[in-house]
Parts: structure tokens; C-alpha cells; sequence
């Protein structure tokens, strides 16, 4: 079996679509027949599949038939079971107390009907209860957001446009949440506040690992999705939580009492308060030295405990067992989190062994190796192959055959570790190492062993500002950018940064771009990419050279270049 059952991903994906039908017939959007036909239906679906694929699957083995499609039967058979007893369980649920009473001793007694509904009480808050919800909503959410912010960024390889695209999710399922809050009044009235709330600080925790599952099964691993499929993938990841969130901020509003001092704008000054705490600690704190699955379950501790206080009194003892359980499991992934997310960001890589995952205020850095090559990974972009011996030379070697001097260079970015055994084979005696990521130069310092013939600077700044604010002039700028994928890196080759780094060039000097190429083919998007990098280096070098290897050099100089 080359890949595993999706045992926890399945049940996890019918949960989620429990909760979300349930919170809908809270909101008496669906009724509760519609809610039980709905997944009495997938039940009964589920069920004739797996039979039908069983029996098959039993006719195949006996009457020893080879039918080619059976591996994939099986599989399907497997899925379709864990999903019959998933929804199997929900129905149990339904009718637990009514199998219990046939085996209690007084089972004598009338037996109470499953289809017996519940009803709850109007939930009453205190000014500083609503206070508190609001708070909480505000921190949660915005959290929540930051963190899906970076995870998608890293499922789709850091493009910034991403994150338009995920805001704009957010904020259209929020609203549409919003609206159905205000126009559903039952949430509230059927159910209490705390309910939702509690519902709200886990769906996180479910959606969150379902992200890198679904990455993976929908959009095989290597490729880049459209813009289209990429909106509806995460449409469907947020649609649950940015829905929820929404019905629960206008019903905070419906929910104040009618004797209370707070009015709609505190509420919404409350939850802006809320939102606020969490981008600063989440910016200069959280980011910096705590896991993503601590930082996703912290704040459903915090409401637990408030929905535990503001409870009525038959709920009180479920929601002090929820936070008593999410307490122990945050701190438990306090601990382990970064290595079950470590064991999660493995769907990405399949057959790559991760040696270091590791979350930085300027992304997620991923190390990985393959057959005794590694590859260095942030935020879902390739940046290095290490020991790619013939790349390290192509990138040393064809920009200082051109130059006259080699006293002192500047490497930007890259794999530093690969290039020094090539830059030693110049008289040179200073190199300088730049990279915008501390924890990356910080890994790149501690790879290096000792006895190399120049010395080394590292700085972890910014390469543009950088060379803003520095008087030092150099022989050889190596810019070692994975492409121009992202804003960032786009930054490395804009008209100003090559005019600062003529500035800071020798006479004599050559500087180097590299791009991702073709061997044999360019398309015309690759064309006009090109084409922009070297019209932007002759507005302020005299000499320009084009170099293709393992990847597109440009060396630029204004001293006279050759192929030779």
C-alpha cells in the first residue's frame, strides 16, 4: 500500500459537516427532520457502496477474476467505511438513550421517544459577559485569519496575491454570516451563545489539518493552482468558521439584555479591542516562539472557560469537561505541536524526509532531503538545492570569470554552504552573506565549519535596506533570488535596487541575477519576464551578458563581458 487510509481526515471531515448542519438547524435555517434525513440518507449511501464494493471485492478473490480496477474498489471500500461508521455514530447518538432504557432494570418503564426535541433557554448576559464575548470573538477571529493568512500562503507558494484572495473570502462568507445572524434571530433563542462560541474555538482545530490533507488530495503535490480553484479551495476551509463568526457577533447584539448600558458600537469596539490584542501578540510574541497548533487551541481554553461560567446550570459540568480537555491537549501541543505539524507538512513532500520545519516572524522554513539531497524550503518556494555542485559552480563562476578583482563579494540569499568551496578558489578575503530571514542565516552560520581562506560576515537585514544604508563596495554582488514569484523577491529586481547596486560595485565589478529557465523552451510569459529584467539592467549597465545553465544568468558590468 503506497498510501495510507485517510482515517482521521474522513472522520474529521464528517464531524465538521455535523456541527455545520447542526448549527443550521440551531439558526432554524434547516429543520431537524431535514438535518436527520440528510445524513440518514448519506448513511444509507455509504452503506450500499461499501456493501456492493465488498461483495465485489469478495467475487473477485474467490472466483480469482484479476480484475484490474480492484485496488481502487478497495480503496474506495475502505473510505466509504470509515465514512458509514462516522455518520453510524451520529445516528447512534440519536437514539442512545432510548437503547439504554431497553437495558436498564426499569426498562419496564415508557421509554422515551428518540425523537423527543430539547428545548433550551434564553441565555442572559451580564454587561461584562458581553464585554468578554465580544473580546474573545474579536481575538479569536483575527487570529485565526493570521494564521490561515500564512498557511495558505505556504500551501500556494508564497504569492501574495493569496492573501487578497483570502481576505476577500473572509470577508464575504463574515458577512453573509452576518447576514443570516441578523435575519435568523432563532441562534440565541434555541440555543445559548455559549454554544456557538464553543463550537467556534474548535473548528480550527479541525480545518486547520484538513488544509494540508485536501492541498494534497485535490491539487497534486508540485503543481500551482488557478486562481479560480484556488477561491474555491479556500472558500471551502473557511466557509464554516468565517460563517459561524459572523452569526455570532450579531447575535451577541441580540443577545443583550434589555435593561444593559453596552450598545451595538461597544460591542463592536470590544471585539476591534479583541482583534487588535491579537495582531500585536500574535506580531511581537506568539509568532516568534510558540507553535501554530498551541496558538489555534489557546483561545478556545479562554472560551471554554468563559462559556463554563456563563452557562446555565445543566450545561455547566460539559463545558468544565471541554475546557479541562482542550487545557490538557494545548498543553501537550505546547510541547509536540511543531512535531505533529512537522508529520502533517509531510503530505506536501511526499517521499522527502523533513529534517527541520520551523515557523519565523518572515515565514515558515522548511529543510528537506531526498536521496541525499536537500532542499531548502520558505514559504512553500524552493530557494536552494544543496549539493547541487553544478549549480554552485554555474552561480560563482560564470559572473567572477569577468571580473578583474575579486577582493570582497556579496552574496544575497542562496545556498551560501554550496558556493564557499567554489568562491575559495578565488584570491578573495572578505565575503559578505545577506539574507532578510535571521533564523535562515543563523542555520546557514551554523552549517559552516572552520578554515575557510577569507572571512565571512553574515547579516540577517534586509538586502535592499542593506545597501541603502551601507558604505561598502564590493567586487562581485551575487543575487541568488529563487525567481520572481513574490512581491519580495520581486523587490531584487526592480530599477532601484540594481541602480543602489551599481552604487556599490568596484570599478571593474560584475553583478549577477539569476531566473528559473528552460533547457529547450520558453513561453511567452517566460519571454516577457526576461525580457523586462534585461531592459531594467541596460538603463544603468553598459554590458549585459546571458548565461543559460540550471538557471538564466544576467551579469551585468560596465567593464566589457565575453562568453569566453
Amino acid at each position: 500500500m503506497k498510501h495510507p487510509y485517510s482515517l482521521l481526515p474522513l472522520a474529521a471531515l464528517c464531524l465538521a459537516g455535523y456541527f455545520l448542519t447542526l448549527m443550521l438547524v440551531r439558526m432554524k435555517v434547516l429543520s431537524l427532520s431535514a438535518h436527520r434525513k440528510m445524513w440518514n440518507s448519506l448513511l444509507l449511501v455509504t452503506f450500499l457502496v461499501t456493501g456492493i464494493l465488498g461483495i465485489l471485492l469478495v467475487i473477485n478473490l474467490n472466483y480469482r477474476l484479476e480484475w484490474t480496477w480492484i485496488k481502487t474498489a478497495l480503496r474506495w471500500h475502505v473510505h466509504f467505511g470509515i465514512g458509514m461508521v462516522a455518520i453510524a455514530a451520529f445516528h447512534l447518538s440519536w437514539h442512545l438513550n432510548y437503547y439504554l432504557q431497553i437495558f436498564t432494570a426499569n426498562s419496564t418503564e415508557k421509554i422515551t421517544k428518540p425523537e423527543q426535541a430539547k428545548q433550551s433557554m434564553y441565555q442572559k448576559l451580564s454587561d461584562p459577559e458581553v464585554k468578554a464575548y465580544s473580546f474573545l470573538l474579536g481575538y479569536l477571529t483575527l487570529q485565526v485569519q493570521l494564521v490561515f493568512l500564512r498557511q495558505f500562503l505556504n500551501l500556494f507558494n508564497g504569492n501574495e496575491l493569496i492573501i487578497g484572495c483570502v481576505l476577500f473570502v473572509w470577508m464575504l462568507i463574515t458577512g453573509l454570516g452576518a447576514t443570516a445572524g441578523r435575519k435568523f434571530a432563532g441562534l440565541t433563542k434555541t440555543s445559548p451563545l455559549s454554544s456557538a462560541f464553543a463550537l467556534l474555538s474548535l473548528l480550527p482545530l479541525v480545518f486547520y489539518p484538513l488544509s494540508y490533507f485536501f492541498r494534497v488530495v485535490i491539487f497534486p503535490p508540485g503543481t500551482m493552482p488557478g486562481l479560480v480553484a484556488s477561491l474555491l479551495f479556500i472558500a471551502g476551509i473557511l466557509f464554516p468558521f468565517c460563517f459561524l463568526s459572523g452569526i455570532a457577533f450579531t447575535q451577541i447584539i441580540r443577545n443583550l439584555p434589555e435593561q444593559s448600558r453596552i450598545q451595538a458600537s461597544q460591542v463592536y469596539a470590544w471585539e476591534t479591542l479583541g482583534a487588535l490584542t491579537a495582531g500585536l501578540l500574535y506580531t511581537f510574541l506568539l509568532s516568534h516562539f510558540l507553535n501554530t497548533l498551541f496558538i489555534l487551541t489557546f483561545p478556545g481554553v479562554l472560551i471554554l472557560w468563559l462559556c463554563a461560567r456563563t452557562a446555565s446550570p445543566n450545561k455547566i459540568r460539559i463545558y468544565r469537561t471541554g475546557f479541562g480537555l482542550l487545557l490538557a491537549i494545548s498543553l501537550i501541543l505546547a510541547i509536540y505541536g511543531l512535531k505533529t505539524e512537522t508529520l502533517m507538512a509531510q503530505w506536501q513532500y511526499p517521499g522527502q524526509n523533513i529534517l527541520l520545519f520551523h515557523e519565523t516572524p518572515y515565514g515558515r522554513f522548511i529543510l528537506t532531503e531526498q536521496a541525499g539531497q536537500k532542499s531548502i524550503i520558505s514559504n512553500g518556494n524552493l530557494l536552494a538545492t544543496g549539493n547541487n555542485t553544478v549549480d554552485c559552480e554555474e552561480a560563482v563562476h560564470y559572473p567572477l570569470v569577468q571580473a578583474g578583482c575579486w577582493d570582497t563579494v556579496l552574496v544575497i540569499s542562496g545556498d551560501l554552504e554550496g558556493m564557499l568551496p567554489e568562491l575559495a578558489k578565488y584570491p578573495i578575503r572578505h565575503v559578505d552573506y545577506a539574507d532578510i530571514n535571521p533564523f535562515w542565516v543563523s542555520v546557514v552560520r551554523d552549517s559552516l565549519g572552520a578554515g575557510w581562506p577569507f572571512t565571512i560576515g553574515f547579516h540577517a537585514v534586509d538586502p535592499v535596506q542593506m545597501l541603502r544604508n551601507t558604505r561598502s563596495e564590493y567586487n562581485a554582488i551575487l543575487v541568488q533570488s529563487a525567481g520572481m514569484g513574490t512581491l519580495q523577491e520581486n523587490r531584487l529586481f526592480s530599477a532601484e535596487f540594481v541602480g543602489t547596486v551599481k552604487k556599490h560595485l568596484e570599478p571593474g565589478g560584475v553583478s549577477c541575477w539569476s531566473l528559473p529557465t528552460s533547457f529547450n523552451y520558453l513561453n511567452p510569459e517566460s519571454r516577457q519576464i526576461n525580457s523586462s529584467v534585461v531592459n531594467t539592467l541596460k538603463t544603468y549597465f553598459a554590458h549585459i551578458l546571458l548565461i543559460p545553465g540550471e538557471k538564466l544568468y544576467l551579469i551585468a558590468s560596465e567593464s566589457p563581458l565575453n562568453y569566453n
